[in-house]
């Protein structure tokens, strides 16, 4: 499902094919002096009664002490969020609706749910701060402003919901719809109640549902404001399935948008357009925590995330999954990540699963400490590609990589721009094997710069084996490749050009260090020269002997250099080496 365009239907317009029932011709009171809460049922009941119709609460305040029921083929519609309120009263204590549990202003009619329903134009207020006290039979978990559930064709457009107890829409196992264009406000402070989770929009269990142009703001306080937008499989035998989030603008006291498959799986998900800012947390979390349900199908893409993890905790996109595999074909894709608070978080994580896709997304100014992370301490990624990704790491931490793969197999890192801080303890791209060998992961054509390794395996108990590094352009790194696995694939790569010319004396050692070309320079005899001892088999280098004089090598033995003092440089040419990976450069000349 794609998001369209939306226009709203004024009562004026709609009237003319539908019956209105206009709640102050039933005793409604617009200026909030008095209870209103029976006149609007009243107006609802009427409408349901004759099989649908306008429900039409003029500009005002509202207030009511009991729960609202809206039924099937009924439009609730005021005269727009702000100008029309309905709001829990002081001390809000309703009698309970029937397996309800709790305080909330509007609910669907009838514990089988219903059909058609549309909810336009309107502000819920559901006064959190003046409600202390519960009833015996309420919950505060079950109090939402809006809870909505197995309604098929639900609308929900223009409304605005501030103060909710809990989440301000909760909707549960609806099918095909659409909310759009409304603006949620909650979590701004913390409670003396200790109220938490207040979720913005909530979704469980659904199908065929669009949520699209919503601003949603839960705040900036760590624990109290809770996720802007939330997808949910929270019972056994309802999936959430073919959702698209799309559009919309959302800063969150916790994450932007997560993903929980908790009783069942969550498919066809599509999360495209959206402005994700100043986040406490991660901005897009797959909350994985057991075995059997799963994320499938889900595209990321094109979606805005600024200044995530503000309190310090949280990725990116974290697809966390902790101890069985969690996620299967995700696409992450055209993603601008602007900024980012938490210096020891990484752009995107990526906990147990397969067939990932990271391709074509923007670092600016990434302050974390890994941009990409695939995989984890005993935690593998299986089948994984990060391709075309820009990943600007210059502002971030000592130590910082640029892409880590942890215990993962069968990956391609290819086509990338890979851009360090220049630290020496800093990697452009790192294999790295704790409980399981990193294998059969390629790692092609990619631009690695600034970084005190470019490309590095890395043993803490299992040795990356079966690699493959080619032609990728090591430039400004200290250290262009250093690899150890017997089995490795190193060809082709490139690295940076002295600037300047090296001024050498006899019985000094060429230093060849992050160069592929080294410029040498000198005058008078010169002899009983050494090459720099290689980093890793297969690395090339080309000695420009700019002197007007001869260089003349040592012994094989002394020199680093297979032929010895029968291998010469004359004067004003070029020879190139390879490194044989053990202890001697030989003439490729």
């Amino acid at each position: 499902m794609t998001a369209v365009p939306h226009q709203i239907v004024s009562a004026r317009d709609l009237s003319k094919s539908t019956p209105v029932y206009n709640v102050c011709d039933y005793g409604a009171d617009a200026t909030g002096a008095n209870e209103s809460a029976a006149a609007i049922q009243t107006a609802l009941n009427a409408a349901a009664a004759a099989g649908g119709g306008l429900v039409l609460v003029p500009a005002g305040i509202y207030n009511i002490s009991q729960i609202l029921q809206i039924g099937s083929g009924v439009t609730l519609q005021g005269d727009g969020m702000g100008a029309t309120t309905i709001r829990a009263a002081d001390g809000f204590s309703p009698a309970q609706v029937g397996a309800l549990k709790g305080l909330t202003i509007l609910v669907v009619a009838g514990s089988a749910g219903g059909s058609n329903v549309v909810i336009s134009g309107l502000t819920f207020d559901g006064n959190q701060a003046n409600i202390s006290r519960f009833p015996d039979w309420a919950n505060e978990v079950d109090s939402h402003c809006l809870d909505l559930r197995n309604v098929d064709n639900l609308q929900i457009s223009a409304i605005e919901i501030v103060n909710a107890i809990r989440y301000s829409m909760f909707i549960v196992q609806c099918t095909h719809s659409y909310v759009s264009f409304c603006r949620i406000i909650s979590g701004q402070e913390p409670l003396a109640s200790g109220r938490t989770q207040q979720d913005g929009i909530h979704l469980s269990g659904c199908r065929w549902c669009v949520v699209a142009d919503n601003n949603i703001d839960t705040g900036t306080t760590p624990g109290v404001g809770d996720d802007a937008i939330c997808l949910q499989a929270l019972t056994s035998g309802a999936p959430l399935t073919d959702i698209t989030v799309t559009g919309n603008v959302l800063r969150s006291g916790a994450r932007g948008i997560t993903l929980v498959p908790y009783l069942d799986s969550i498919e066809n998900i599509t999360i495209t357009g959206n402005d994700i800012y100043e986040t406490q947390d991660d901005g897009i979390l797959f909350n994985v925590t057991r075995s059997g349900p799963t994320c499938s199908n889900i595209t990321i893409m094109g979606n805005t995330l600024a200044d995530i993890a503000a309190s310090g905790n949280g990725h990116g996109v974290n697809l966390q999954s902790i101890t069985t595999p969690g996620y299967q074909d995700v696409v992450i894709s055209g993603n601008t990540f602007h900024g980012f608070a938490n210096t020891t978080g990484f752009g995107i994580y990526a906990g147990m699963g397969g067939g990932l896709l990271i391709e074509g997304n923007n670092f600016d100014g990434f302050r974390g400490s890994r941009v990409i992370n695939i995989g984890d301490r005993g935690i593998p990624v299986t089948g994984f590609q990060i391709l075309g990704n820009t990943l600007d790491a210059s502002a971030a931490a000592q130590g910082a990589v640029g892409v880590m793969v942890v215990d993962s197999q069968d990956g391609v890192i290819s086509g990338n721009m890979i851009n360090g801080n220049a630290s020496m303890s800093s990697n452009g791209v790192q294999l790295l094997g704790m409980t399981a060998a990193v294998t059969g992961v390629v790692v092609n054509a990619n631009r690695i710069a600034n970084w005190g390794t470019g490309f590095v395996e890395s043993n803490a108990g299992k040795q990356p084996d079966n690699n493959s590094v080619t032609s990728n352009l090591l430039y400004q790194c200290t250290l262009p490749v250093f690899t150890s696995g017997p089995h490795d694939l190193i060809a082709n790569n490139s690295g940076a050009v002295s600037l300047t010319a090296q001024t050498v004396a006899s019985g000094m050692t060429i230093i060849t260090a992050g160069l592929v070309l080294a410029r040498v320079n000198g005058t008078g005899t010169i002899k009983n020269l050494a090459l720099q001892a290689g980093t890793y088999g297969g690395q090339i280098v080309t000695i420009v002997n700019e002197s007007a004089v001869t260089l003349t090598f040592s012994a094989a033995r002394t020199s680093h250099v297979a032929d010895g003092i029968l291998d010469i440089i004359p004067a004003l040419t070029a020879r190139a080496f390879i490194w044989d990976g053990t202890g001697l450069w030989y003439r490729m000349d």
